[in-house]
């Protein structure tokens, strides 16, 4: 698989300091298997659940919504890297939930508008 965009990466650490913010631990980052990738696994100890995390950001939105990006086939891939990651840590059955955090780029400056959302449907 390859690298994360530079603007990619920046986004996905700016999510994982908004998780830690929140009180969830950072598990692993940048997960790929053949077929699949999670940007982010992260632990919320609030709700007991491993939390299987997409991050999409954008600089602006001539192109959409950054979550519009996250359409069925990388839902599917998201979900079969999940199974294969619960199955490596030998917890297949462990509670998990799939979110999405959308991140709005600000020029210039390592800021940005976060929506985070929780438990999306991965079918």
């Amino acid at each position: 698989m390859s690298r994360p965009h530079p603007k990619g990466k920046q986004g996905e650490e700016l999510a994982a300091k908004y998780l830690i913010s929140r009180g969830y631990l950072i598990r692993d980052h940048n997960v790929y298997y053949r077929g699949g990738e999670i940007d982010i696994v992260a632990y919320d100890p609030a709700k007991r659940e491993l939390v299987f995390v997409e991050v999409k950001s954008r600089s602006s939105r001539m192109f959409g919504w950054p979550e519009e990006d996250v359409r069925r086939m990388k839902r599917s891939r998201m979900r079969l890297a999940a199974s294969l990651y619960l199955a490596g840590k030998r917890q297949p059955s462990c509670t998990h939930r799939f979110d999405i955090i959308a991140l709005e780029m600000q020029e210039r400056e390592r800021k940005a508008k976060v929506v985070h959302y929780k438990n999306v449907e991965m079918g």
